[in-house]
């Protein structure tokens, strides 16, 4: 991703770039998910943790993996009980987030 170059998020570790929808979506925490231009729909996200800390980890205060969303849409999606230690939702261009 260039944009980001010189960034903490420059290295997603994992990068969803098809659409999908009606699963169940689990990721290691400790992975930086980055949802980009995709359509989810009727995902379950639930109970999910996005980001983690790492003991004895100095930069960035032990924080790593996240979420990350740049252009996308997502539709009756269950992000109940989600924790989110990194995330930015809306990076440009803006992510929608329906029902």
């Amino acid at each position: 991703m260039p944009w980001l170059g010189g960034t903490r998020w420059a290295e997603p570790t994992l990068i969803v770039k098809r659409d999908f929808d009606g699963r169940r979506f689990e990721p290691d925490p400790r992975q930086t998910v980055w949802f980009e231009h995709v359509r989810v729909e009727g995902v379950d996200f639930q109970g999910t943790s996005f980001g983690d800390v790492l003991p004895g980890r100095k930069d960035a205060g032990g924080l790593v993996g996240g979420f990350i969303s740049r252009g996308c849409l997502f539709v009756d999606c269950d992000f109940s009980r989600v924790r989110f230690e990194i995330a930015q939702l809306g990076h440009t261009p803006q992510s929608v987030f329906r029902r």
